[in-house]
């Protein structure tokens, strides 16, 4: 039995209806996170194996240094904030 990971053939995925969703607007879609769920649930039906996604988005906002939404086979998109707040010290 051979240890070396499965490799990845792009050409026998289509996700091209993925693309096309993406490029209109993902307008199914109205929050990040719905957006981040779906993608992933489009991509798995395509048949690409995937089992978590992370999505890091910066922010512009004074307070807000970036978001993390988190996809899982099985699981709802959790989300997590980063603040400029330095870390307590103690």
């Amino acid at each position: 039995m051979s240890d070396t990971p499965k490799t990845l053939n792009a050409s026998t995925y289509d996700t091209r209806s993925v693309v096309d969703w993406l490029v209109s607007g993902a307008r199914s879609a109205s929050e990040p996170y719905q957006a981040v769920a779906e993608t992933c649930e489009r991509l798995c039906a395509s048949g690409i194996p995937l089992w978590r996604v992370d999505v890091f988005v910066h922010s512009l906002h004074p307070d807000i240094a970036c978001r993390r939404f988190r996809w899982q086979l099985g699981s709802d998109v959790s989300m997590s904030t980063t603040t400029y707040d330095p870390p307590a010290t103690h």
